[in-house]
This record gives C-alpha cells, structure tokens and sequence, in this order.
C-alpha cells in the first residue's frame, strides 16, 4: 500500500488579525533511563495543577520537568491550534525538575 500523506491547511500568522495568547504548564516526563524527557500530557492552566501532576508522576518513578509557554492562536485558526509564541522577549520556556 502507497503512502499517503493528507493535505493540512499551513497556519500563518496574519498580523491583522487578532491573536490570543495564554501561559500553559506541561509535565514532560520521561522514565530514568531515558536522557531526555519526551511525552507530555495535556496543559495545565497553572503551576500548581503541574506541580501536582509532576508529584504524582514522580510516586510512579518518572523523572523530568515543568516547562512554562506562552501559545498564541489567531482568530481564523481552530479553536484547539495553538503555537508556541516566540515573539515574547522574555523567556517563553522556563524548565523546574521534578
């Protein structure tokens, strides 16, 4: 059977439209063996909810860390598409181990 790759609409950014930006929270967790951290779970709205998620994580023997982002999605695109906003000037990635 061919590989078939479906088409996706290629998301801009249209400076003329509006944008909506939020700070998300991720546990990325990974298991120690493992060098780097690569699953995530969903995000979490504050440190606290991904501080008790990493708490949790870690009674069940994974390691990894809290990452902080700023997303941003624009007026025409899906409600559930955001990117990550790299056009803040402060760092939009900040990493606490767990």
């Amino acid at each position: 059977m061919p590989y078939r790759v479906i088409p996706r609409r290629i998301l801009t950014r249209n400076t003329t439209l509006q944008h909506y930006t939020r700070t998300m929270y991720y546990a990325v967790h990974g298991k120690p063996p493992q060098l780097y951290p690569l699953r995530s779970g969903g995000p979490f709205p504050t440190f606290d909810a991904a501080q008790s998620k990493a708490y949790q994580l870690s009674l069940l023997g994974y390691s990894g860390w809290i990452m902080r982002l700023q997303e941003v999605r624009q007026v025409d695109w899906p409600d559930h598409q955001w990117l990550i906003d790299y056009g803040a000037e402060e760092p939009i990635v900040r990493m606490k181990q767990f």
